[in-house]
């Protein structure tokens, strides 16, 4: 025992107890650096020990925090130490889907994409006539035309949804002067599914997630949807059957 009755088995605790301290400010520390897009301070926390492993109760990461508020040059710096921009949060939400989520082009860059055209900019004149060969699109609306316009001679259009109008104008000589297939996708062939469960699990695929809700709350789960905030699937969970 030493002074005051204490042994050497209750200091070793108190030690690790004040490790555990430090390391969750220094967590917090971080997680509000990216937060706010202050490079010094993460360099500085970096330098003094602080780790990017860290993540907030979500499960989201430095990198995801980074992403959703648009800060490039964090993203730059964390990816250089090793931060993977594929980590998920408890959502399975990755970076790129918060960057998206919020409209962070920057962001969105800095992870890897090779080119971000936004929904304010004109896809024709960013992007040029006939520039593309595959379409996939699942909002229609008044921008069908312009799709159909970056299509190359033979190029494909493929659409399951209209979440933008289901009512579209078609020039014709797009169609057939290039040659252009347009493919409806409501169901796929018996081998499709078995096939993408297999991707999935080998990691191959990752299905973009952005909530769960069980069945009883789906009239929530639509106003939520309706939102349109969000990057990913909306999940409804049936309730368990009785055996």
């Amino acid at each position: 025992r030493g002074r005051g009755g204490r042994t050497k088995m209750a200091s070793a605790e108190d030690v690790r107890r004040e490790e555990v301290e430090l390391e969750k400010r220094r967590a917090d520390a971080v997680l509000t650096a990216c937060n706010l897009g202050i490079v010094e301070e993460l360099e500085r926390l970096l330098a003094e020990g602080a780790t990017f492993s860290c993540r907030d109760k979500t499960g989201a990461t430095p990198l995801f925090f980074a992403a959703a508020r648009g800060h490039a040059d964090v993203i730059d710096l964390l990816c250089a130490h090793g931060v993977d921009p594929n980590d998920d949060d408890s959502l399975g939400r990755t970076t790129l889907h918060a960057a998206a989520a919020h409209d962070r082009a920057d962001a969105v860059r800095a992870l890897g994409a090779d080119r971000v055209v936004t929904r304010d900019q004109d896809m024709l004149a960013v992007l040029g006539r006939e520039s593309i060969d595959l379409v996939v699109d699942n909002v229609a609306g008044d921008e069908f035309s312009t799709m159909l316009g970056l299509l190359r001679r033979g190029g494909r259009y493929t659409s399951s949804g209209a979440i933008a109008g289901p009512i579209v104008g078609l020039d014709m000589r797009d169609m057939y002067l290039k040659d252009i297939t347009l493919i409806g996708t409501t169901a796929w062939d018996e081998p499709v599914f078995p096939d993408l469960i297999r991707y999935i699990e080998a990691g191959e695929i990752r299905p973009l997630l952005a909530a769960t809700w069980p069945l009883s709350e789906i009239a929530t789960a639509q106003e939520e949807f309706s939102k349109k905030n969000f990057v990913g699937n909306f999940v409804l969970i049936p309730p368990a059957v009785d055996s």
